[in-house]
Parts: structure tokens; sequence; C-alpha cells
């Protein structure tokens, strides 16, 4: 944790922000003892007690402030993990609405264009981490059902561990398509007529927001 001590020391922090960050966690103990006039904030994201949320119990000891991002996980810490209720706030999540999320910036079939996605069809889209939590594969399945109707194409935008299985179990279905991240995700939320969250566990999906503002 030499480097986290080093950044604190020469940059005079005063407050740390940790979200889910197995570094930050195993580093919290050594900073409250070397640094205790650091404010330690941590975010919760969603209420799976045996994910990330687990730490916000077992070093409660060295957080000075918990932000749920609904109610609640914000009860969750207040009267499972016996955080006084003083120490817990509520941050939902939000998006940009007047700029990045802003429909009326955008129009809805050139990123189609560009992708080279067929405009003509109904886009069945999924964006995320492709991990094993946001379950991925199932979505290859829901295009697998409809791999022989025509009115729809199926399209999923993301990274990560599981990217070579979703190849792999995806490449012979005509109406699917990969793709890399990207930063086009207002343009194509407005160009989907469907949004497909597969996840096991969410808080407050960001996806969702962005895809209800578009």
């Amino acid at each position: 944790h030499a480097f986290v001590h080093h950044i604190i020391r020469t940059r005079s922090i005063d407050t740390a922000l940790v979200s889910h960050s197995a570094l930050a966690y195993s580093a919290l103990q050594s900073i409250k003892t070397q640094f205790p006039e650091v404010q330690v904030v941590n975010i919760a994201h969603n209420d799976f007690r045996g994910g990330w949320l687990k730490y916000a119990n077992e070093l409660k000891q060295y957080m000075d402030m918990h932000v749920g991002v609904n109610t609640g996980i914000a009860n969750i810490l207040v009267e499972e993990f016996r955080i006084p209720r003083e120490s817990v706030t509520v941050i939902k999540n939000g998006v940009d609405t007047r700029a990045t999320f802003n429909p009326d910036r955008y129009e809805s079939t050139t990123v189609l264009r560009d992708l080279k996605v067929p405009c003509d069809k109904k886009i069945v889209m999924w964006i995320g981490r492709l991990s094993e939590e946001k379950l991925p594969l199932d979505f290859v399945r829901l295009a697998s059902i409809f791999r022989d109707d025509e009115r729809y194409f199926f399209a999923l935008f993301g990274a990560g561990d599981l990217r070579q299985e979703v190849l792999e179990k995806s490449h012979t279905l005509p109406n699917f398509r990969l793709f890399d991240c990207t930063d086009r995700v207002p343009e194509l939320l407005k160009s989907t007529h469907v949004l497909v969250l597969t996840s096991k566990i969410e808080g407050m999906p960001i996806v969702i927001l962005e895809a209800q503002a578009m």
C-alpha cells in the first residue's frame, strides 16, 4: 500500500472516496492508522450482501461516511450493519439530460449506419460489462430464440472476462453482433427500440437512467 500512502502524503489528500475497489478496501486499515485525519467515504452500489457491500460492514470502523445509491441500500447499512444513521446518506445516480443525454442533440440512425447495423429492423440492445454478474450470455440466448425472426437485430456493446464466451456462443447467429465499448452510448440509446438488462444484481443501473433520458 506504499503507493496509496505516497499519494495521500504528497497530494495532501483529506478525503478518500472508495467505491468497489479491492485495493482501496485492503488499504483502509493502514490509511486510517497512518493518516487518521483522512475522511473515508464509501459508496455502495447494490444490495448483494456477498459482494462489495460486505466491506461496508467488515471495515466500517475505518469508514467515516457511507453513501447508498438508493434508500434500500441505506436501510441495510443502518438496520443490518448497525451503522449510525447520521453516517449514512442517499445520493441517487443521475445523468446529464441537458448535454450528453439530451435526445435533441442526436439523429437516431447515424450511429447505426456508421456501425453497419441494419436500420430497417427493430434494434434490441445490451450495454455493459461482460462479467458473470451481468449475465450477457442470457442476452445471447434471447437472440438465439429470435434467430429466424427477421424483424429484430440484437446488438451487444461491452468488454470483459466473458467476451470470448459470448463470441463462441453467438458466432452462428445471423441476427446478432458483438461490439467493443463505445463512447457513442447516447446515440445508441436514441436509436434502440428495446434495451435489455440481464444483471443478477443492480442498485440503480445508470444505463437505465440514460435510456430513459433518451
